[in-house]
């Protein structure tokens, strides 16, 4: 589903195409991928047999094993790859550009440089708490060369196209150590696909903590495996983990702040909230160099609207009947519209949650509208009832998709909160960090976010919200007054977010000619 306006201009990066594309199709034997290791430890699997019938985790056929390559000079990028929901910064070279992709559950990222000529994937799978690197690496290589499998007419796996090139540790080698944890890793030949020249891959695993794992994956030509793997061990050599135990205590904190607020701030506030600011107007643009509203280059505007109604204003119903449409509560509707690639986006978002937070439910539809095609319109109907959540997503030409997330015991908040959450820490008052857990739909799963709430000393009259959506997004930055009014959020692309009236956004948006009807 495409998610609501908020978190359409808000998207993650997602892993770039071409990697699919130079992946070769899993035959029907292959076994789960490495990123997402057995929940069970697995015994040393049994390794395919190569072409030339070198076991793959033994050493080439001439018996003297390979090494592998020491780490090369590289001049590192002003700005790392940081992925904090794990703990990791990693430097990047001079030239590469760096991807994050945090779709649901599992978290990953991409460097490569602009021509796309090797890159380097990084994820963070997880395990039993005493499974190993070697078994992780094991796992990886085996469904690697069986996806280059020589089959029978039965699918079943005879030998494979790929080589290894080199293993570390070797067997009765000591343990390999990288930055102060357990290591494994491997790189294996491969042969062309569609006449392209013949690829290679390397892939080492670190262990951070029982069960917990980083996998680094380098995806290059064989020609230029001598050059990128040294590089690749460098930039692994480079990088910093941070202390799993310490990222827990952290967000154990953040998170015990948040939940001060709501014991601080109960429905009254809610109530309070929802009356001073029933209804207001926003617009996106990009600034302009000049200053000029007439040169800003609009993205998007909304209208958000809060009220105390029944669920049933919600869902839709019209009988207050209907199971649960009659049950009062808290409302957040937000209506938006996005210019996007020549046509436009209408977003219509209503949530609802009960006073004691312990129900929600909400509706989302998104329809993307282009001259040349019909619209496609894309709906998420959401409800929880104490722990237990069920999303649909339905779409054009899209089978329903249902899921139920997983909920944290502590520190979740429904999106009728997380809507007027700057309200909330403002009127609480507290310079912090605090944590919350929420349903995000750009993830379609409950992430964390934190907002870190600050009065500057060079601006008293005003709040600053810095807010990351998750952990690993790039922050968000909204300015308050000392009255709770919006001044601007700054987006992360460098957009911004500032309130308007109905008629200042109709008269700007027709005086640029732009689609307000």
């Amino acid at each position: 589903m495409q998610p609501p306006i908020r978190v359409i201009i808000l998207a993650s990066l997602l892993a770039s195409p071409a990697w699919a594309q130079t992946t070769p199709k899993r035959s029907p034997a292959a076994k789960p991928p490495a990123s997402q290791p057995a929940k069970q430890p697995a015994k040393q699997p049994a390794k395919p047999a190569m072409a030339d019938d070198t076991p793959a985790a033994k050493a080439p056929a001439s018996g003297e094993p390979k090494p592998v390559s020491s780490p090369s000079p590289v001049e590192f990028a002003d700005e790392p790859l940081k992925l904090e929901s794990i703990g990791l910064t990693m430097p990047m070279p001079v030239g590469c550009l760096g991807q994050i992709d945090t779709a649901g559950q599992e978290v990953s990222a991409r460097i490569a440089p602009k021509d796309a000529s090797w890159s380097i994937r990084v994820a963070a799978p997880k395990g039993a708490a005493d499974m190993t690197t070697a078994q992780v690496a094991d796992a990886a290589i085996v469904t690697l060369l069986e996806s280059y499998g020589i089959t029978d007419k039965e699918f079943r796996v005879l030998g494979t196209r790929g080589r290894l090139i080199a293993r570390e540790p070797q067997e009765g080698q000591p343990p390999l150590n990288i930055n102060g944890l357990p290591a494994d890793r491997w790189y294996v030949a491969l042969p062309a696909l569609e006449g392209k020249a013949p690829l290679a891959r390397g892939f080492t695993v670190l262990r951070t903590a029982p069960g917990h794992f980083i996998t680094f994956e380098l995806l290059t030509t064989e020609a230029a495996l001598e050059k990128t793997r040294g590089m690749f061990q460098t930039l692994i050599a480079a990088s910093t983990i941070a202390d799993p135990v310490k990222l827990a205590a952290d967000r154990a904190g953040a998170v015990a702040a948040g939940l001060n607020l709501f014991e601080n701030l109960g429905e009254k506030a809610m109530r309070e909230i929802i009356a001073e600011r029933p209804e207001r107007w926003e617009r996106l643009y990009k600034p302009s160099p000049t200053g000029s509203a007439s040169d800003e280059i609009e993205i998007a505007y909304r209208r958000i609207r809060c009220k105390v109604g029944t669920r049933a204003d919600v869902s839709g119903e019209k009988s207050a009947r209907a199971a649960g449409g009659s049950t009062e509560g808290f409302i957040v509707q937000i209506d938006a519209r996005l210019i996007d690639q020549g046509g436009t986006v209408d977003s219509r978002a209503a949530y609802f949650m009960t006073p004691d937070r312990s129900e929600e439910s909400w509706v989302v539809q998104n329809a993307f509208r282009n001259p040349k095609s019909e619209p496609s319109v894309f709906t998420e109907t959401g409800a929880r009832t104490g722990k237990s959540m069920v999303v649909r997503i339905d779409g054009t030409g899209k089978p329903p998709q249902t899921i139920k997330p997983v909920l944290q015991d502590e520190g979740y908040i429904t999106q009728v909160e997380a809507a007027l959450l700057p309200y909330l820490l403002i009127r609480h008052g507290v310079a912090a960090e605090h944590g919350f857990y929420v349903y995000q739909s750009q993830a379609n799963t409950v992430r964390m976010r934190r907002d870190f709430v600050d009065q500057p000393p060079d601006a008293p009259n005003f709040w600053k919200i810095t807010t990351r959506l998750s952990e690993d997004k790039k922050p968000q930055i909204s300015i308050y007054n000392d009255q709770g009014r919006l001044v601007r959020i700054e987006q992360p692309d460098g957009s911004r977010w500032e309130p308007t009236t109905l008629e200042d956004l109709v008269r700007l948006w027709k005086s640029k000619n732009l689609p307000i009807d």
